[in-house]
């Protein structure tokens, strides 16, 4: 979640919504579990000021924040709901200079730190990434004189945070791409009307990711969740990656209620058997 200062009333609402989430998963599968992790931008300029009093509290008009950082996993996956709560209400905001946030970095660590976020390798993974704003990407580092590449690798210390922000550049798309595809991470966009177009491109170009839109307060996260939840888990798509060159593989799937040959097939319901030809051929 981007935790910078627009975002303080939809951390409110996502914390009440913890429980009604379990729930409303649970329904759905019995092995639920929920994490939770915040951004805000790398600690350098001209992303975030760096007055030593800014520093300590980002914040304008005598209004306490937290001070600002890169990304910190505040509590890795648990069945806990109860503790999603707290985690969510006790963390504070933050604040930083400019309009796009340092969702990329928080994205790759959330990907790539696979012990730390305690992902189970066989369940379905979900990431519901909820902003208000752009992003930043490769590139983007060197306004801060940031010129080392992002190495795709964990980098979490014993609290949470984010090591390598001040030190490497944000994430390429393709970065990203790559990773949510080798570690199967489905990625939900939830953004609200102004930021619709600009993730719905950002969605486009990464597998498996979808952009929905994100009501003013948060309210609509459950069911966005359980509406998305439902649609991944009707789909089958049949594909190999990483073919040598001189193997060529087509599938050809019978869909319920679709057309005959084809190698993705949807709104399927749990029990459905699907018959399958698979064609290898030599080049």
């Amino acid at each position: 979640m981007d935790l910078t200062y627009s975002m303080r009333d939809d951390k409110k609402k996502l914390s009440e919504l913890g429980n009604l989430l379990a729930d409303s998963i649970s329904n759905l599968t019995r092995n639920f579990r929920l994490g939770f992790g915040s951004f805000v931008d790398k600690v350098v300029l001209p992303y975030v000021s760096t007055l030593p009093s800014k520093l300590k509290n980002p914040c304008l008009d005598g209004i306490v924040c937290a001070p600002p950082y890169g990304f910190r996993n505040h509590m890795p996956l648990s069945n806990n709901s109860r503790r999603f709560f707290t985690e969510v209400e006790n963390a504070n905001v933050s604040a930083n200079l400019d309009d796009a946030e340092g969702g990329f970095d928080a994205i790759m660590q959330v990907i790539v730190c696979q012990d730390d976020i305690d992902w189970d390798r066989k369940a379905r993974k979900i990431v519901l990434f909820a902003t208000d704003s752009g992003f930043h990407y490769a590139g983007d580092g060197k306004l801060g004189g940031i010129v080392i590449p992002n190495d795709g690798k964990c980098h979490l210390d014993s609290d949470g945070y984010y090591t390598k922000s001040t030190t490497q550049d944000y994430p390429s798309l393709s970065q990203i791409n790559r990773a949510a595809k080798e570690n199967k991470v489905i990625i939900i966009f939830a953004v609200p009307t102004t930021q619709l177009s600009v993730y719905t491109q950002l969605s486009n170009a990464i597998e498996g990711a979808y952009t929905r839109e994100l009501a003013q307060d948060s309210s609509n996260i459950v069911e966005l969740v359980r509406k998305q939840y439902n649609e991944i888990s009707s789909e089958v798509e049949l594909r190999i990656d990483d073919l040598p060159d001189y193997i060529r593989v087509t599938f050809s799937a019978d869909c319920p209620g679709g057309k005959k040959g084809s190698h993705l097939c949807q709104g399927l319901k749990i029990g459905t058997t699907l018959k399958t030809n698979v064609e290898v051929v030599k080049k």
